[in-house]
């Protein structure tokens, strides 16, 4: 049965850089690989960090369609203060098509090393989680690193350490726009704010925009984007040093906040 990641493990993963990826081989032998990761709306995408060793068949063979298990853990001085997230599924490994291209884009907006090389040939891992589980979570989701300055809002809503937002702009569904939110009495005005730079989407059905967090002023904004299944949605968060702090559980939490603030 397919579980969802709750947003305290989603914060979790996005802090991490590296997870380890648990498996048995074909001789039911244990092993354990360091990845490279990036949590989806529904899976968590993978690459090896030696990439070579996922395109060797006996690898291959020993990972697809098996039950894995992707954890990801922060130690800490006071062992009563250790946490981690385990995510438990079943691996499928994808060669080419939409998903393949949406994994490697996560990925790509994960980790800036992988912009400059050509990841189309690699196959990504999939993991669709089945059983999540975790010890010594916060639930306040806001980042406590301060490298997760960033967010990407393309078919998920991830912190990532990088000094820009991203969205989607897809014909007739999302403006992929940024907007600040001011306070006024019947709600709040919404002034559009200019995006750094776009890109075309793998798919080749959208473009995807990213916004320079050193551009914009400490306040509240909203974001349009596309998230799971291709369906719409805006993102409240704020912006306090050219970096993002909490994001809003929707539009009336946003707005608590801006009259909060007018107080």
């Amino acid at each position: 049965m397919r579980m969802e990641i709750e947003s305290a493990a989603r914060s979790f993963l996005a802090r991490q850089r590296v997870a380890h990826l648990a498996f048995t081989e074909a001789d039911d032998q244990p092993q354990l690989l360091a990845v490279c990761f990036a949590v989806g709306p529904d899976a968590v995408y993978a690459l090896l960090d030696d990439e070579a060793d996922l395109t060797r068949e006996p690898v291959v063979d020993a990972i697809e369609r098996r039950a894995v298990v992707v954890l990801c853990d922060e130690s800490a001085d006071d062992p009563a203060r250790h946490a981690w997230v385990s995510v438990r599924g079943r691996a499928l490994v994808l060669r080419s098509g939409e998903e393949h291209e949406l994994g490697l884009t996560l990925l790509r907006d994960r980790y800036p090393q992988y912009r400059a090389h050509t990841l189309s040939t690699l196959p990504v891992l999939r993991v669709e989680p089945t059983d999540v589980r975790s010890r010594g979570l916060r639930a306040d989701p806001v980042a406590e690193s301060a490298d997760d300055a960033g967010l990407n809002l393309v078919r998920t809503m991830q912190r990532i350490p990088a000094s820009h937002v991203t969205t989607e702009y897809r014909a007739g569904l999302s403006t992929g726009m940024l907007m600040r939110l001011r306070y006024a009495p019947e709600g709040a005005r919404r002034s559009p704010t200019e995006s750094q730079d776009e890109a075309a989407m793998p798919d080749e059905g959208g473009r995807m925009l990213r916004f320079n967090l050193a551009d914009l002023e400490d306040g509240i904004y909203a974001a349009e984007s596309i998230g799971a299944a291709n369906i719409a949605r805006t993102t409240y968060f704020e912006v306090e040093g050219g970096r993002v702090g909490r994001v809003f559980d929707g539009e009336r939490r946003a707005l608590q906040e801006l009259r909060r603030r007018e107080r």
